[in-house]
């Protein structure tokens, strides 16, 4: 660790107050529902040491499973992070806290765009792309279009990662298609039925790529996965390297916000207040971009990282890459029978194939 990143850890401590109403004779515990790799260990140890409340983090690897522990273990998780869409609809069913200038400091600090997509019973934590990430190390040249993963090349073939939900999982084929990520045609759906079934021969793994190389022996057979920007550096970190690379294809991606909610059933809400407000702190949502590798929302903290010369064309997405994007929007809702059954049915070809081959 530099020494500037030393001084930059005692200053937080010294500088930032949180007032938790603690008792001293029992320690707390604030239990977020988060995606692995996705919290900064420093900023938690900052955290603790400021507050002596303890973060306890209960992982998912995909939504459906996130949506899953939110219909039924909810009374266990004070804190959680949401994709836009599931904010507005666990929102209006109830379940979360409102949140806005009232109750998050420095909102207006957050950029409006995002605000706009969490909506109002979340707040934005971080934004970012979908695309490749690749073994520089393995593959010929970086991958430059969704083909690359749909139809691999054979040497590709057996060490692909896609993602398993429902809702990722028909993007690349709709990109190549040129269609909207709410495209409800039948006959679009039929042919990327068939598409993935024929794609399901070259997947090594439907696993959220970070989960499988922290659980794999086999870990190293992985060139070429289905990823969220920020997930190379996670993907580093686990194989301790730096071989893993990001690229969003030529065709476009969608622009995701990931939200932090206050669940409106916890009894520590003013605990989980506390938790936001810090992490919306400029310094923190620096030291918590830079350590996960996502993009930060907050304005400060964004110029602070262009300042360190840390904003870059691989992690901050070009204009033209933006223009090509699409937005993640409540219609997003919409289908949502026929891409779980079509996603099951490519499942279970998965499966069957593995099963056949021992």
């Amino acid at each position: 660790m530099s020494f500037a990143f030393r001084y930059l850890m005692v200053t937080l401590l010294c500088v930032y107050s949180v007032h938790v109403q603690a008792n001293s004779s029992e320690t707390k515990t604030l239990k977020l529902l988060i995606w692995e790799d996705y919290l900064s260990p420093d900023v938690i140890a900052l955290w603790e040491q400021q507050t002596t409340v303890k973060i306890e983090q209960i992982l998912f690897d995909n939504d459906q499973r996130r949506n899953e522990i939110m219909n039924k273990d909810y009374a266990n998780i004070d804190v959680v992070i949401l994709d836009e869409i599931s904010s507005h609809y666990f929102g209006e069913k109830g379940k979360l806290l409102v949140l806005n200038e009232t109750n998050v400091t420095d909102i207006a600090n957050i950029d409006a765009r995002w605000t706009r997509q969490c909506g109002q019973y979340s707040i934005p934590y971080f934004w970012g792309t979908l695309g490749l990430a690749y073994r520089k190390d393995i593959l010929k040249s970086p991958p430059t279009s969704w083909q690359d993963i749909i139809h691999p090349d054979a040497y590709l073939s057996g060490h692909i990662a896609m993602f398993k939900d429902y809702s990722d999982l028909f993007l690349p084929s709709l990109f190549l298609r040129g269609e909207s990520i709410v495209s409800a045609k039948k006959a679009v759906f039929k042919e990327i039925y068939h598409e993935l079934l024929d794609q399901v021969q070259h997947i090594l793994t439907f696993e959220y790529p970070v989960s499988y190389l922290n659980l794999q022996p086999v870990a190293n057979e992985l060139y070429l996965a289905m990823a969220y920007s920020g997930d190379e550096v996670s993907l580093n970190k686990v194989s301790n390297s730096d071989s893993w690379a990001f690229v969003v294809p030529k065709e476009g991606t969608i622009v995701w916000a990931d939200c932090i909610a206050v669940n409106g059933s916890s009894n520590q809400q003013t605990l989980a207040l506390e938790f936001i407000n810090f992490l919306n702190q400029p310094d923190i949502a620096v030291l918590n971009s830079l350590d996960v590798g996502s993009l930060t929302v907050h304005q400060t903290a964004y110029q602070s990282l262009v300042k360190q010369g840390k904003v870059n064309g691989e992690h901050y997405p070009s204009a033209e890459i933006l223009a090509k994007s699409q937005l993640y929007s409540t219609d997003d809702l919409l289908n949502v029978y026929e891409r779980s059954r079509i996603t099951q049915s490519v499942i279970k070809k998965f499966n069957q194939l593995n099963r056949e081959k021992k």
